[in-house]
């Protein structure tokens, strides 16, 4: 964070315009700034998603504590395990980041492969 509201609001002219804007804005509790922070900008990388086989449930399951217990379990391996593979492979993908990506688009009129083996 570059800097927060309360220093937003505290800097000459942009704190002032910014208090202007929000006069009118209703807020939920009292003295509560509708400003967001400054905060450094990062480099835009691609975003990577898995998505598992389905856990199948039932209705019947609700009552059963140690059933419950064995899909909660499940669920969170199965969300680990999919974790570790992304972030395993984002570290050997070379278009993560933007610049190559772009560029190899670009020359070749096609979609940057994710992970190559």
């Amino acid at each position: 964070i570059l800097a927060s509201s309360k220093e937003i609001l505290d800097f000459p002219v942009v704190g002032d315009f910014f208090k202007r804007s929000i006069e009118n804005v209703k807020t939920v509790r009292e003295g509560e700034t509708l400003v967001f922070p400054l905060t450094a900008p990062r480099a835009i990388n691609r975003l990577y998603f898995k998505f598992g086989q389905p856990i199948h449930v039932s209705k019947d399951m609700m009552n059963d504590k140690d059933r419950c217990e064995e899909v909660y379990h499940e669920a969170k391996r199965r969300l680990e395990d999919g974790l570790m593979y992304l972030q395993k492979n984002r570290e050997r993908d070379p278009y993560r980041d933007l610049i190559p990506r772009v560029l190899y688009e670009r020359n070749t009129g096609e979609k940057a492969p994710t992970f190559i083996d």
